[in-house]
């Protein structure tokens, strides 16, 4: 509800340890005692309140009260799956990522082995096991394997929930995530995309229409339409379609979120594709350029995002200038773009290589013009020896 939520639940957490002292240190009712305040602190840590310190109490509160908890009871089967949240939580805050990953797969594994097969609890364990095993993949650890079997609990999963729940779409969302990333591997691309747009249509059929978890179906399934068309597969109605998509999302994400940024390079990088296979060209790069410059306002300067979105913006430029719109500035400015990423981006990386090449690319150009030819013909071959 939101009213006065910080004193509340530190309040809750004061009077669970009031009640602790209370109750006998082996009896049930201190082990729930112990829940309620490990759900508490996992709440303000939600509310970005004393993260890390709140979740790892979390997790040793429910390490506590699974002590006590009888090992065949629905009790200590949610003990499991609290302290596999709280993990998942801290994991993503980037402490201990794959351990804690690793472990919550595994908590995951022992509360469904505890839990009726067929309620909700069980289905919701499902698909938070498959969201830590979305993660580790996207780390690079076992990929196919745990995306593939992240898509087979969803699937699961969906047995269980209503149809016309919230769950229900989120579980949609998540196997279309992975379906989606299994795809960018090359393993039955085009079936898993096509399911991936059905499944985040579905998802958006019970979605409120104004909540951010219908923006981020929206900005999924653009992704999967996205890579669809870069494929060959209805290229032009599947670009289209995206940039509706993302413009669609911008109108509901808030225009200060990280979402929305993603949105609008996700919206850039769409109409760099319809520029390149000569659709409004012109016109689809003037408005990539802009989105792109919009994105820059709000996303991290040291992210990975920002310079991946740097890098197309500098793409977008150098394809303009080749068209003869605004040569110098836009090849200027590109090189700026790309000497930016360059600075955050490993030295290891394909991206960065790429940086490297792009920039030499547009310095060659600028040479060809007569504009500092000599340095900037020695500094684009520099540029591609060490890509």
């Amino acid at each position: 509800m939101g009213i006065d939520s910080r004193e509340n639940l530190e309040t809750a957490i004061r009077l669970c340890g009031d009640a602790r002292k209370i109750f006998s240190k082996t009896s049930v009712d201190y082990a729930l005692a112990l829940m309620n305040e490990s759900n508490a602190r996992k709440i303000l840590a939600e509310m970005d309140i004393d993260n890390r310190e709140n979740l790892e109490t979390a997790i040793s509160l429910c390490g506590d009260a699974r002590k006590i908890f009888s090992k065949t009871s629905v009790d200590y089967a949610y003990a499991l799956g609290k302290e596999a949240n709280a993990r998942q939580r801290l994991a993503e805050i980037g402490i201990n990522s794959r351990e804690n990953f690793e472990t919550a797969v595994s908590l995951y594994g022992n509360s469904r082995q505890i839990l009726f097969k067929a309620n909700v609890p069980y289905a919701l364990t499902l698909m938070n096991e498959g969201n830590a095993r979305q993660r580790l993949a996207e780390m690079g650890i076992n990929s196919r394997e745990n995306f593939e079997t992240a898509v087979s609990l969803c699937d699961n999963a969906k047995k269980i929930l209503s149809k016309k729940s919230a769950d229900y779409a989120f579980v949609l969302i998540n196997e279309g995530n992975a379906r989606q990333r299994l795809a960018e591997m090359g393993i039955n691309s085009r079936e898993n995309l096509e399911t991936a747009v059905t499944l985040y249509g579905d998802a958006r059929d019970i979605l409120s229409k104004k909540s951010a978890d219908y923006a981020l179906a929206l900005v999924n399934e653009s992704n999967a339409r996205q890579t669809l068309a870069k494929t060959g597969i209805d290229s032009r109605k599947n670009l289209e379609t995206a940039v509706t998509l993302c413009s669609n999302a911008r109108q509901i994400l808030s225009k200060t979120s990280v979402d929305y940024a993603r949105a609008l390079v996700n919206e850039g990088n769409t109409r760099q594709t319809l520029a390149e296979m000569g659709i409004d060209s012109e016109e689809n790069l003037k408005t990539a350029v802009s989105l792109y410059s919009n994105a820059r306002q709000i996303l991290s300067k040291k992210s990975a995002d920002y310079a991946g979105m740097l890098i197309n913006e500098g793409n977008a430029r150098r394809t303009l200038a080749e068209m003869g719109i605004n040569i110098k500035e836009n090849l200027e400015t590109a090189i700026i773009l790309y000497n930016d990423a360059k600075d955050i981006l490993s030295k290891k990386s394909e991206f960065y290589a790429r940086a490297l090449i792009n920039e030499g690319n547009a310095r060659q150009t600028l040479a060809e013009m007569g504009i500092d030819s000599r340095k900037n013909l020695e500094t684009a071959i520099r540029l591609c020896v060490n890509a």
